[in-house]
């Protein structure tokens, strides 16, 4: 022993003589805990991104939380005005979307932020608004089924576009909502997020009652969650990536097939004003749900390998820091949507102005149907006279 302490650091022969002292046991489980429980890389570990992602969330998320609950009202208020867009399954899918963003951040959100971020204010305080048994279910339920929509209703609104500008002859021209649509969206995510209250209970801990799943169901709830991920991202990203591709090649070549048009009616300024918007809000759904995608991914991965490493714990506390990180990021998923309207619509600016200072204004297409209608008329008199 002597020897050893000569050779390695004091830490190490620490680790071997309590390995020593554990060999009657004759298990390695006992060794591997040994192991851990004194490696420097767990004792002495610099949680330097932990605390940063565990603040950037906790003071984050609740300004987050009323950006995107006063602008969904915002963009609920355009939309009912009926002047964004001509198309009315376009209106219908932007006002599913605002209303589901909305009750993403308030079932998911803001429930979570109260149970992880505000302990990590001053004072400490926690509100367990959840950990009631029936409430629990109820809101699981909700907070699923919100979130599959928010992340499909893109997808639908991207198809719709595609269909638009790709194949406008198989449009229908757009002027019905597509409530069987929307509506199957629901049965479908309300399908497929009944595991989620199923398998989860109520249950006490030394920290006090808490909403969780049910033990001898982890398993099962480990790989369901992770299928409903991919289902919430992963094939999202993919549909939409392809589609928004195709709608802006198509989109290019029609501009540069009418760049030296004159003349352009106030509909197709409108329609491409929409097309602008649609591919503003696809793109940021994918660049903020990506990063949290990937940190989650191998966060999956890293559960799923049970071979012991010297360097576990550290890697498990960065990647839990990395994971509040880009789960913040992902948050503004439903509260950006007022600000890339506005950045890329300029009707949706109009209007947005028409509800803020309660002023009228005329869409591109009435005014460009009254100049033409003026023009007419003057013709027509000229050619009598």
């Amino acid at each position: 022993m002597i020897l050893l302490k000569t050779l390695f650091p004091d830490n190490f022969t620490s680790v071997f003589e309590q390995l020593i002292r554990n060999r009657s046991n004759c298990r390695l489980d006992n060794a591997t805990g040994a192991m851990r429980a004194l490696l420097p890389s767990q004792s002495g570990y610099d949680s330097r991104m932990l605390r940063v992602g565990v603040a950037m969330y906790a003071y984050a998320t609740p300004f987050i939380v009323v950006v995107g609950l006063v602008g969904n009202g915002l963009l609920l208020k355009v939309f009912a005005r009926g002047a964004v867009s001509n198309a009315a399954a376009t209106r219908c899918y932007l006002m599913a979307l605002a209303t589901s963003d909305s009750l993403v951040l308030v079932t998911y959100v803001l429930l979570d932020w109260l149970k992880r971020g505000l302990p990590q204010w001053p004072g400490g305080w926690r509100y367990n608004v959840v950990d009631v048994d029936g409430v629990c279910q109820a809101f699981l339920l909700l907070s699923y089924v919100f979130r599959f929509l928010s992340a499909w209703l893109v997808v639908s609104f991207t198809v719709e576009r595609y269909v638009g500008v790709c194949r406008p002859l198989d449009a229908g021209g757009g002027r019905e909502c597509p409530t069987r649509v929307v509506s199957g969206l629901c049965v479908l995510a309300l399908l497929l997020s009944l595991y989620k209250p199923v398998l989860s209970e109520v249950r006490r801990t030394a920290q006090g009652d808490m909403c969780t799943l049910k033990v001898e169901q982890q398993t099962l709830v480990f790989y369901l969650d992770t299928v409903y991920g991919v289902l919430i991202t992963g094939v999202p990203f993919v549909v939409i990536a392809t589609l928004n591709i195709l709608i802006g090649a198509s989109l290019y070549r029609t501009r540069r097939r009418h760049r030296r048009a004159t003349f352009a009616s106030g509909n197709s300024a409108m329609a491409f004003d929409l097309n602008v918007v649609l591919i503003s809000v696809s793109t940021s759904f994918i660049l903020l749900n990506l990063p949290y995608f990937v940190v989650w991914s191998l966060r999956v991965r890293q559960h799923l390998n049970t071979v012991p490493r010297p360097d576990a714990f550290a890697s498990r506390e960065r990647m839990r820091g990395w994971l509040y990180a880009t789960k913040t990021v992902f948050y503004m998923n439903y509260c950006c949507n007022v600000f890339l309207y506005s950045l890329t619509g300029a009707q949706f600016r109009r209007q947005m102005r028409a509800v803020l200072f309660g002023k009228s204004h005329r869409s591109p297409s009435d005014v460009t149907l009254t100049r033409f209608s003026i023009r007419h008329n003057s013709d027509k008199r000229s050619s009598v006279l």
